[in-house]
C-alpha cells in the first residue's frame, strides 16, 4: 500500500510537474528581475561614484579659482600701494577698485587707502562720504582710529569748517592710547599736528612725522604748505624743490612743486609744468595738477585766518606777501 507525502514540499513538486512551462517563465523572470536588480544597483552606485567625483571637482575648481581670486586682488591692491607710493593717486584709486571687485579680503584696509587716495585727488566729497560708511560698520574697530585721523583731515582741507575735524582727530589718539586700534608713528605725530594750538607748534610735529616716515606725501604736503602760512615762502619753495630733486618719478612732488610755483609772482613756469605733469604722468594727471593750483587761492583767506587766530601766539609771524597776482579761477573741490 502506497502512502502519499501530503507534505508541502510534495505538493509543490506535483504543482512543478503540471505547470512545467509555468514554472519555468516564472524561474525565468524572476532571475531576469534579479539581474536587472543588480544591474541597476551597479548603476545606481556608479552614477553615486561620478557625483562624488563631479562634486569633488567642482569644489576644487572652485577653491583653485577662489585662490587665484585672491592672489589677484592682493596683486592689485600691491599695485595700488606702489602707485600710491609714488603719487600717483588716480592709478592708485583704479587699481584699489579693481581690487575691490576681485573680492581683497582686507575690506577696511582698502577703504582707508581709498579715502586717503580720494583726498590726495582731492575728490574730498568722495573720501568723507567713503570714510563715513565706513565707520558706520559694525567690524571698523581695528582701522577706526586711522579712519577718524583721516576724516578729521578732511574737515580741515575742505575749509568749510577749519576745526570742524578736531573731535575725530582727539578720538583716534585716545584710541591708539588704549591700544584698541592703532597708529602708525608718523600718524601719532600728524594727529598732534592738526591739534596743535598754533602753526609753529604744528610744525614742529610735522618734521616729528617726518623724520618717522620722510615718504609720507600728507605729512610732506602739510609741510611745505604750513611753511607758506607762517610766510617762509622761500623755505617752502626750498623744501618742495628738494623734494622733488629727491623724488622726480613722484607725481605728488610735481604737485607740490607746481603750488609753490603758482604762489611766486612769476608763473610763466606753471604751465609749462603742467605740460611736463601730462606728457609724463597723463591727461588726468594735468587736470589734477590743475586742481592744485586752483588750491593756491585758498591760501590768501587761510593766512588771514591763522594770522587772525594765532598772531597773539606767534610774535615772529612773517608779513604774508601780497597775492594780488593770482588770478586763478576758483575751483569748488569735489
Amino acid at each position: 500500500m502506497c502512502i502519499r507525502d501530503s507534505s508541502r514540499w510534495y505538493r509543490c513538486r506535483l504543482w512543478l510537474r503540471r505547470k512545467r512551462p509555468l514554472a519555468v517563465a516564472a524561474a525565468g523572470l524572476t532571475l531576469a528581475a534579479g539581474f536587472s536588480g543588480y544591474a541597476l544597483w551597479q548603476n545606481v552606485a556608479h552614477a553615486q561614484d561620478l557625483a562624488r567625483v563631479a562634486t569633488q571637482k567642482l569644489q576644487s575648481d572652485n577653491a583653485a579659482l577662489t585662490a587665484q581670486n585672491a592672489a589677484l586682488a592682493t596683486d592689485l591692491f600691491a599695485a595700488a600701494e606702489a602707485a600710491a607710493q609714488r603719487g600717483r593717486w588716480l592709478q592708485a584709486l583704479a587699481s584699489y577698485q579693481q581690487a575691490e571687485a576681485a573680492g581683497f579680503a582686507d575690506v577696511m584696509a582698502l577703504g582707508g587707502r581709498r579715502v586717503q587716495a580720494f583726498e590726495a585727488s582731492y575728490q574730498v566729497r568722495k573720501a568723507k562720504d567713503l570714510a563715513d560708511r565706513l565707520l558706520a560698520r559694525t567690524d571698523a574697530l581695528p582701522q577706526r582710529a586711522r579712519l577718524l585721523l583721516l576724516r578729521s583731515d578732511l574737515g580741515k582741507l575742505r575749509f568749510e569748517q577749519p576745526d570742524g575735524g578736531l573731535d575725530d582727530a582727539r578720538e583716534a589718539l585716545r584710541l591708539h592710547r588704549e591700544g584698541s586700534s592703532k597708529l602708525l608713528p608718523v600718524e601719532v605725530h600728524y594727529a598732534h599736528a592738526l591739534l596743535a594750538p598754533t602753526p609753529r607748534e604744528a610744525l614742529s610735529h610735522l618734521n616729528k612725522a617726518r623724520i618717522a616716515d620722510a615718504s609720507d606725501h600728507r605729512v610732506n604736503q602739510s609741510y611745505a604748505m604750513t611753511l607758506i602760512l607762517l610766510g617762509e615762502r622761500e623755505a617752502a619753495a626750498g623744501f618742495a624743490g628738494t623734494f622733488l630733486a629727491q623724488n622726480p618719478d613722484d607725481e605728488e612732488a610735481h604737485y607740490l612743486s607746481l603750488m609753490m610755483l603758482a604762489l611766486s609772482e612769476d608763473q610763466s613756469e606753471a604751465g609749462t609744468v603742467i605740460d611736463t605733469i601730462s606728457a609724463k604722468f597723463g591727461d588726468d594727471a594735468a587736470d589734477l595738477a590743475e586742481s592744485c593750483v586752483a588750491v593756491v587761492e585758498l591760501i590768501p583767506w587761510m593766512e588771514g585766518f591763522l594770522r587772525d587766530t594765532f598772531m597773539a601766539h606767534e610774535p615772529d609771524w612773517k608779513k604774508p606777501v601780497s597775492y594780488t597776482h593770482l588770478t586763478l579761477p576758483t575751483s569748488d573741490l569735489v
